[in-house]
């Protein structure tokens, strides 16, 4: 995703690390400016770790059963493929009520639109993903965040105050749906920076003692990595849910609220 300028924002979104303001932010359309879409979606943003093209592709079917809303909701991620089963926490399912009492309400609802939040413009559409980022940034605006705040932001700030408080990075990978493939080559990425490889038979790396030591360490960092993953995948099954490496689902027991849930 990029801006007028082509810059890509998607890379410079930033979290909201500041607790008080991350407070102020969630409750704006709560009690500053009430709406409950609104509200909703950057509640289940914040406690699910979801992208908003997955949030925003929700159904009311997949969120409700007979009126009361789910204990687990089950999303195959658009830009991935993957599936996730995720448990919803206190704040999610309360959000998720009462925002159903006003959906049902509305004629978009009573017309036929199967989505959670449907679009005010398109019929059997959802509501934009544009829309979001401008009610998402007008929110940030008002309580006085600083930083480029964007839709990803909700799902970084998860990320940001999992890390905080400090849980496993594995787990967090894993609540993401990244790959260990993906993390490695992150992290080969910012090496090739500091190191030259020379195009020779056994393509040795010359670089500095510094440099050296940040590759060996890094090296010993994926083996620690693939063997965490390992644990959490087949070990601690229990604990963490069914997990499938194949299939890429996992069941959020380990979804916590961190800091929302009350």
């Amino acid at each position: 995703m990029f801006s007028r300028k082509g810059i890509d924002i998607m890379s410079t979104t930033e979290p909201i690390r500041d607790i008080q303001k991350l407070l102020d932010f969630k409750n704006y359309y709560l009690n500053v400016k009430p709406n409950l879409r609104n509200y909703t979606i950057i509640i289940l943003g914040l406690n699910t770790a979801l992208r908003i093209s997955d949030i925003l592709n929700l159904t009311c079917d997949d969120i409700y059963l007979d009126g009361y809303v789910r204990e687990h909701i089950t999303v195959r991620e658009q830009k991935t493929g993957k599936e996730n089963r995720i448990l919803l926490n206190r704040e999610a399912k309360s959000a998720l009520a009462n925002y159903r009492r006003e959906l049902v309400k509305t004629e978009l609802y009573r017309s036929g639109n199967p989505y959670l939040f449907p679009s005010p413009r398109k019929a059997y559409a959802p509501v934009s993903r544009s829309q979001v980022y401008r009610m998402i940034t007008a929110a940030a605006e008002a309580v006085g965040i600083e930083g480029h705040i964007s839709c990803h932001s909700l799902r970084k700030t998860f990320g940001y105050h999992a890390w905080k408080q400090g849980s496993d990075p594995v787990v967090i990978m894993v609540i993401f749906n990244h790959s260990s493939k993906t993390a490695d080559k992150n992290i080969f990425e910012k090496i090739k920076k500091r190191a030259k490889v020379l195009k020779t038979p056994h393509r040795y790396i010359r670089c500095k003692q510094r440099d050296a030591t940040i590759y060996t360490n890094c090296c010993i960092s994926f083996i620690i990595s693939h063997i965490r993953i390992l644990i959490t995948y087949r070990i601690l099954k229990p604990t963490y849910g069914p997990l499938s490496p194949s299939s890429g689902s996992h069941s959020c027991a380990v979804y916590p609220c961190f800091l929302y849930d009350n």
